[in-house]
């Protein structure tokens, strides 16, 4: 018969080794194409005739997110983002994959993570002409991560720290995404200095001004809670 300390400590270690937690997966499955992604809204800027909807041309699960700035001919700078749940862990992971097709050479745009505040920046991820960048939140410091290849799948991790955290970096690590789901990384994770903020609250998804041409694709984002990163 077990005792309840055994019992405690068990359950300390399971939890410990479960991985990361997801406090939100998004991955469009149940949403309609055509609709606008559901929770995505429009946040600053010119959106004009670029085109943010729910796509079933190219997604590796039946639906994705598209971002397109081929069929139109906006080419003004403007943001859409979601709401982020705060996690309470030293950790918080953000996991995408996606695709970038059309004219994927010209793409100008990236991701930001900000405050629940939505004003300040945490950290960022641009992508510029088919390189990914990791910048800090003034866009002072930046680590190249890697190179994307035009209609390939791609996961991009994101590990920021939250006040918890005893170390004040972000991180991030491009991995390629195979057919089977194999995820392989492409080089070490890169860092830049990131300061937590007091709570997170917004992933945006923005366009660089006179950059257009290209499609983005994101089939799936995962934002999870980590008591270590992994």
């Amino acid at each position: 018969m077990s005792s309840p300390i055994g019992s405690a400590l068990l359950g300390f270690w399971l939890t410990l080794s479960a991985g990361p937690a997801p406090l939100f997966w998004q991955d469009f499955r149940g949403e309609v194409p055509g609709d606008r992604p559901a929770h995505w809204l429009h946040r600053w800027g010119e959106q004009g005739d670029d085109l943010l909807l729910v796509s079933n041309c190219r997604a590796r699960d039946g639906r994705a997110l598209l971002l397109d700035r081929a069929s139109g001919q906006n080419a003004e700078q403007w943001g859409c983002g979601r709401p982020l749940p705060n996690p309470t862990t030293p950790s918080a992971r953000l996991e995408l994959t996606l695709l970038v097709d059309g004219a994927a050479q010209s793409i100008g745009g990236g991701f930001e993570i900000r405050a629940a505040d939505g004003a300040r920046q945490v950290a960022a991820i641009g992508l510029t002409s088919l390189r990914v960048t990791l910048h800090d939140h003034q866009y002072k410091q930046a680590a190249t991560v890697g190179e994307l290849t035009a209609d390939t799948w791609y996961r991009l991790t994101l590990w920021l720290p939250t006040q918890l955290a005893p170390t004040a970096t972000a991180t991030a690590q491009l991995s390629s995404l195979s057919a089977d789901g194999t995820v392989t990384p492409l080089g070490p994770p890169q860092s830049v200095p990131c300061t937590a903020p007091p709570a997170y609250g917004w992933l945006h998804l923005n366009t660089y001004p006179g950059k257009r041409g290209y499609r983005l694709y994101v089939d799936e984002l995962v934002w999870s809670s980590e008591t270590v990163r992994n």
